[in-house]
């Protein structure tokens, strides 16, 4: 799943949401994460996050494009 939505609150309502309708045990794959800052620097969303899903960042082994350009 691609999302552009870089802020918060609307973070946090959309993942309320995949939350609500994930079936246990599944998996939900979201691109981009900038900087491995998958919380955006933000508390209220990164409790969210930790205390509803198991995060786990993945690295590529390689990088089709750099970032910086």
């Amino acid at each position: 799943m691609y999302f552009w939505v870089n802020e918060p609150e609307k973070l946090i309502k959309i993942y309320k949401n995949i939350h609500k309708n994930l079936n246990k045990g599944g998996e939900v794959r979201i691109f981009p994460v900038y900087m491995d800052s998958y919380d955006m620097n933000d508390q209220k969303l990164k409790k969210f996050l930790n205390d509803n899903f198991s995060i786990r960042m993945v690295k590529p082994k390689y990088v089709a494009e750099d970032p910086f350009y």
